[in-house]
């Protein structure tokens, strides 16, 4: 079988959101910038709207089709289209927005982007994961990232080829409904909000787990020093689908530390592959 190159790979990060690159399970996604000193993730969830289910029924509709459709077969085009235009159009007629869900921002003090050597970043489209990779100082460090639709998490890998070369703060930042992210023990950061007055309830969570080195809060940051490596896990949900977003968002990072970076990797790539393999061009 003829192998191919699934990968789209770049030698800068994104500058603009229209080159960052895609990830995503099919309801949590976000477009990944790649940036050496600031890592910008942009995240979203698909029920996250100004808005929430409604009742577009129009009481009036019935009563009005025999009327409508009689003026059609007389052929009074334009009356019946007048008289529709009141009888059978949705109430209300506005569609509420969908909105974003926020940024995951992810700093490193001791990454200058100017000192940065043999910079990558890369789409993985087989497989489902974007990558990055430099050095600095002689140091590679790299980052892997997947949304994993078998665990509904986003994760994230952060690595280097050194010991306790890893130093790193994360946080959650949405506007312009920021209600802000707060502590939720140890490692930890959950942001609860509203998308508006009319909006559905949202939840996201993030947890950080870090081989070596130390995790602590600090404000709505975390912050992780001296670590060898680091793992993020993330989990959204919102009150369209669930009566309690924040429970949800609990339980799922939970069974993903659980389940280990490494399997909750491999899982990914197989329920990605086994859909992406099905055709070949």
């Amino acid at each position: 079988m003829i192998q191919r190159d699934h990968i789209l790979w770049y030698k800068q990060p994104a500058k603009q959101w229209m080159e960052a690159l895609p990830i995503g399970n099919g309801r949590l996604g976000g477009m990944v910038f790649g940036q050496v000193e600031n890592e910008r993730i942009q995240l979203n969830e698909d029920s996250l709207w100004y808005g929430g289910p409604s009742d577009l029924h129009h009481p009036d509709t019935k009563k009005h089709i025999p009327e409508i459709r009689q003026l059609l077969f007389e052929g009074k085009t334009k009356e019946a289209e007048f008289l529709a235009s009141m009888a059978m159009t949705s109430a209300p007629k506005y569609l509420k927005p969908y909105h974003p869900l926020c940024d995951l921002l992810i700093g490193f003090w001791d990454h200058p982007a100017a000192q940065a050597e043999e910079y990558r970043r890369e789409l993985d489209m087989e497989k489902g994961v974007v990558r990055v990779s430099y050095k600095i100082n002689g140091i590679r460090f790299t980052r892997e990232i997947f949304a994993s639709h078998t665990n509904q998490v986003m994760v994230l890998r952060f690595g280097c080829d050194q010991p306790e070369k890893l130093s790193m703060k994360a946080t959650l930042y949405r506007r312009p409904f920021d209600p802000g992210s707060r502590p939720d023990g140890t490692g930890t950061l959950i942001m609860n909000g509203r998308s508006g007055e009319d909006g559905v309830h949202y939840s996201c969570l993030l947890k950080a787990i870090s081989e070596g080195g130390t995790i602590k809060n600090i404000g709505d940051f975390l912050f992780i020093q001296r670590a060898n490596a680091v793992t993020l896990i993330l989990a959204a949900a919102t009150s369209f689908r669930h009566e309690s977003p924040e429970e949800i968002c609990r339980q799922r990072v939970q069974h993903a530390v659980d389940a280990g970076f490494r399997s909750l990797k491999s899982r990914h790539e197989d329920d990605h592959q086994e859909i992406f393999n099905r055709v070949q061009l």
